[in-house]
C-alpha cells in the first residue's frame, strides 16, 4: 500500500535528511498519542479504519493512566497534581504536554525528538538530561503547540508502508546527528 507523506521544513530537513517525512494522523484532540502509535505499533499503522484508531487510541491512554501510580507520580509533583495527570492521560479531549510526552517515554521506554513546524527546530521539552542512550528514538512534529504529527522514514524511492521505518537505533548515526542538533540549541 502507498502512504502519502508531506515533506519537513528546510533546517529540520537539513538535520534529518531527504529520507524522513511527516505522516499526518486524526487531529482529534488525542493526536499525540496517535502520532506515538504510529511510531511504535504495527497494529496501529495497519489498521484502515479511524474508529478503530480511535479506539486503540483510547485504550492506549487508559494503559497509561493505569500505570500512573502514587510512586509514579513523584517526579511530575509540583508541576501538575496526581488527580490532573490522571485525567489528563484518560480524557480524550485533553491535549498532551511536556508532562505527558515525558510519562509516554518512560511508560514506552522511548526518546520523543519533538520538531516544531513552525519554527523549523527542535523542541527542548522536558531537557536533555532526560535522554536515555538505552533506548530507541521516536521524531515528532509538532504544528503550532496545537497538533502532533509522527516523523517516519521512507528508503529512496518508496511510497510502501511495509518500507517504512518508524524507530531510530540509539547507536544510529542520524540519532548522534539529532543529540548533537539539540545540544547546539541549549547553547544558544
Amino acid at each position: 500500500m502507498t502512504i502519502t507523506v508531506y515533506p519537513l521544513p528546510k533546517k529540520i530537513k537539513s538535520v534529518l535528511g531527504d529520507k524522513f517525512f511527516i505522516k499526518k494522523v486524526p487531529g482529534d484532540n488525542s493526536c499525540f498519542y496517535h502520532s506515538v502509535l504510529y511510531l511504535v505499533s504495527n497494529k496501529y499503522r495497519d489498521l484502515k479504519d479511524e474508529k478503530q484508531k480511535a479506539k486503540m487510541c483510547k485504550d492506549f491512554r487508559i494503559m497509561l493512566s493505569n500505570k500512573l501510580s502514587k510512586r509514579a507520580f513523584k517526579e511530575y509533583k509540583g508541576f501538575t497534581t496526581y488527580t490532573e495527570m490522571k485525567k489528563n492521560l484518560l480524557d480524550y479531549n485533553v491535549w498532551a504536554g511536556n508532562i505527558e510526552w515525558k510519562f509516554v517515554c518512560e511508560q514506552l521506554k522511548i526518546n520523543i525528538f519533538m520538531f516544531r513546524y513552525e519554527l523549523d527546530d527542535i523542541c527542548h521539552g522536558w531537557g536533555y538530561d532526560n535522554y536515555n542512550p538505552e533506548y530507541h528514538s521516536v521524531c515528532i512534529m509538532n504544528f503550532n503547540s496545537i497538533h502532533y504529527d509522527p516523523i517516519i522514514f521512507l528508503p529512496s524511492g518508496t511510497r510502501s508502508s511495509n518500507k517504512i521505518k518508524t524507530r531510530i537505533d540509539p547507536k544510529a548515526l542520524i540519532n548522534n546527528k539529532i543529540l548533537k542538533f539539540y545540544k547546539s540549541k541549549l547553547k544558544t
